[in-house]
């Protein structure tokens, strides 16, 4: 998974820097699933504005503005399901 994870991050950087954009704020990932079989996952860079030039690989997305929570979970990967676990009890 790591190496998936790695490889997403790759190529935003690369798109990142063939469409001159300028990031604005940290990495992140939005994970919809902790299933090692089939993780479902987005890597995010946020960016200043739209650059001219369209990225190859990868996809700009506006995100409107809207209440959210954030979660960092720091620990092992087989320990997510209980971070899942905390993010619906709160919910």
């Amino acid at each position: 998974m790591n190496f998936f994870v790695s490889k997403a991050f790759e190529i935003l950087e690369k798109d990142l820097n063939l469409t001159k954009a300028i990031s604005n704020g940290m990495p992140g990932m939005l994970t919809y699933n902790n299933d090692t079989s089939n993780f479902i996952f987005e890597c995010v860079l946020p960016i200043k504005e739209i650059p001219k030039k369209q990225p190859t690989q990868s996809k700009i997305v506006i995100l409107e503005a809207t209440p959210m929570l954030i979660f960092n979970f720091y620990g092992p990967y087989q320990h997510l399901f209980s971070a899942y676990d905390k993010i619906r009890k709160y919910l």
